[in-house]
């Protein structure tokens, strides 16, 4: 489970934006289980680009097609930071 890119600039969040297909809104992002976070930490290549302290939350669109794209492979990962920019990627 890893974040989906590193999101460094809005043009990476228009990226994963094209990349879904959609805008993921707040209402489809939620915070991963205790269990999970273990999974997301064991599984994490570079344990340097980890924050501990940051928040991580999986995409589960409402739309349950975009949903039935996205639920046969590993969940989508987002970190707070990835999702503020995409916000900002959002406006431009």
């Amino acid at each position: 489970m890893n974040s989906v890119l590193d999101l460094f600039s809005p043009v990476a969040g228009v990226q994963v934006i094209f990349k879904l297909g959609f805008m993921p809104q707040d209402d489809e992002l939620f915070e991963l289980t205790c269990e999970q976070y273990q999974a997301y930490y064991d599984s994490a290549e570079d344990d340097d680009e980890i924050n501990p302290d940051e928040k991580v939350y999986m995409l589960l669109p409402k739309d349950q097609q975009k949903y039935g794209e996205f639920a046969a492979g590993d969940v989508i990962a987002f970190t707070e930071s990835d999702i503020t920019t995409i916000k900002r990627a959002e406006t431009l």
